[in-house]
């Protein structure tokens, strides 16, 4: 592979990952806030109010936002065609939302968590997915039209804008509905632009909408769809369980652990979202070798992160739950350490694999299994030891059956036996630096800060600086170049 298009896609990269930094500190930086600001059963309330919609908004995507990756790749020369036809379907199924919330779905919602007060907080939330679904394809659409900076930006100022709105009225009213107000008006500003963007960078075909190639788009995407659906409610059954078996303040405390880290976006979806067009090309000219090179050389970088930020924050868990939310949220550090057992599994970007061999039916399939096995171990681990089951039957769903079926499909498909598919050497070595930068915390509790956030960045200054050195002297990461592009590019700004 040209050196110069692995430095493509490293730039490429580096601009989403900006974005989704600044999405993900967003995201943690509004839950950390609104969980200091508001008591524990208003953050309950407030969460419960967006819980059902995390299940909802993939349901009425049908898969669209992520199958147009594949559809601009391969009909450039229509791609307003596409996009009209994406769009149009993603307006219809927002509105059907819109719809059925106003005509007394509210009332069935707030049912479902036996809680009647949240009824009109939902009528206020209705209007949520018709102004935030069609914004879902603008990422795949400028991914595809070489147009990251557009994209790095829009993101960008949309999450800080809507942070500030969110936290700003949470902090004024002090209450949870004029909070949800603050979202959805903060979210509506930004679909003009977004329709905009998207408009703007698809320079060929005509905006014609047709019932085939809108068939098309969701025969294809429909079970990506579903599939996100399922993965949804598997991941968000164990608070479901809890919100139903459980107090609220016991639900806010599992949910404040129970959150998954803002790497995984920052790293894992930032790097599926540039490698996929790739592999949509390399599977269908018969390039399964680079394929596979091109994957284990993703891994291997989405490891070097991972793995160094699952193992600090293992030994960290207590100090940074503790500073971060104060010492109301004691009971969420054994909760937030079960759940950095995800971390392994979930650096390995096996969507594109699914999406380039156009096998996205499979993952239905996985889907399917996995939710009842999670229903199954959640229902029965949240009887036997409460809470803290709930969140170990999260994990064992992955460990027992998402994760191995995924191995199972990439290596039949991509034609590999198990030790190809791996980089085996880079990844044990990364597993050695990380558990290595460990030793730090063999610091006596004399020599570290008493305050415990300043005790979790004095610790990460010191393993994050160690572990560097370790992988730059391994040749796993090369410091001078990615200090000096982070020179560069705070430079052209």
């Amino acid at each position: 592979m040209p050196e110069s298009n692995q430095a493509e896609r490293t730039t490429k990269a580096g601009y989403l990952a900006v974005s989704e930094i600044v999405n993900t500190a967003t995201r943690l930086g509004a839950m950390i806030l609104l969980a200091r600001i508001f008591s524990k059963a208003e953050f309950s309330d407030y969460r419960q109010i967006l819980l059902p919609y995390a299940f909802i908004m993939p349901l009425l995507a049908l898969g669209l936002p992520d199958g147009l990756l594949y559809f601009l790749s391969i009909h450039r020369d229509r791609a307003r065609n596409v996009l009209a036809n994406n769009l149009a379907v993603l307006f219809g199924t927002s509105l059907l939302l819109f719809l059925f919330v106003l005509l007394g779905g509210n009332h069935l919602l707030a049912w479902g968590f036996n809680n009647p007060d949240l009824s009109a907080a939902y009528l206020i939330f209705a209007p949520f997915a018709l102004l935030s679904l069609p914004t879902a394809p603008l990422r795949s659409c400028l991914v595809v039209m070489g147009r990251l900076k557009s994209l790095a930006g829009y993101l960008v100022v949309s999450r800080l804008v809507v942070f500030f709105a969110v936290v700003g009225a949470a902090w004024y009213f002090r209450s949870y509905e004029a909070t949800v107000m603050a979202l959805v008006i903060s979210t509506g500003l930004f679909l003009p632009v977004a329709v905009w963007l998207m408009r703007r960078s698809c320079e060929t075909g005509e905006w014609r909408m047709d019932m085939p190639e809108m068939c098309t788009q969701v025969g294809y995407s429909l079970p990506l769809g579903l599939s996100m659906i399922i993965n949804q409610l598997s991941r968000n059954l164990d608070k479901v369980v809890v919100a139903a078996m459980c107090p609220k303040e016991t639900f806010a405390a599992y949910v404040i652990g129970a959150m998954e880290l803002p790497i995984i976006n920052i790293v894992a979806n930032s790097a599926a979202s540039v490698i996929t067009p790739d592999f949509a090309e390399l599977y269908r000219d018969g390039k399964k070798a680079e394929m596979m090179a091109l994957w284990r050389r993703t891994t291997v970088k989405c490891a070097s992160i991972i793995l160094p930020v699952m193992m600090f924050l293992l030994w960290a868990a207590e100090p940074a739950v503790i500073g971060v939310f104060t010492d109301r949220y004691t009971d969420s550090v054994i909760i937030f350490q079960i759940y950095l057992f995800l971390l392994p599994m979930r650096m390995f970007v096996f969507g594109p694999i699914f999406l380039a061999t156009k096998q996205t039916r499979k993952i239905i399939l996985r889907s399917a299994v996995a939710i009842v096995l999670n229903a199954f171990l959640t229902i029965m681990l949240t009887m036997q030891f409460g809470y803290i089951g709930a969140a170990i039957a999260t994990v064992l769903t992955f460990v027992v059956w998402i994760f191995p079926y995924n191995i199972w499909f990439s290596c039949k498909y991509l034609q590999a036996d198990l030790m190809e598919f791996f980089d085996v050497r880079k990844l044990v070595l990364i597993l050695f630096c990380s558990v290595s930068g460990c030793m730090i915390f063999l610091l006596p509790s004399s020599m570290r800060p008493s305050q415990p956030i300043l005790e979790v960045i004095e610790l990460a200054i010191l393993y994050f600086g160690s572990v560097g050195l370790m992988l730059h002297a391994f040749g796993l990461i090369n410091l001078q170049k990615i200090l000096v592009g982070v020179y560069q590019s705070l430079m052209k700004r």
